[in-house]
């Protein structure tokens, strides 16, 4: 068997790119929305 047939192909890694890039992005919105939540909580408090 030849180790090529272990890669995936060109279009299995895109995909698997845009799954984990698409994952990054809803992380960094969850967080940019808890950082806006801490910001209001802190503004209103002064």
């Amino acid at each position: 068997m030849k180790p090529e047939e272990f890669r995936p192909t060109y279009d299995e890694y895109l995909a698997a790119k845009k799954q984990s890039d698409d994952d990054m992005k809803i992380e960094r919105d969850k967080a940019s929305k808890a950082g806006l939540a801490v910001a209001k909580n802190l503004a209103q408090r002064f």
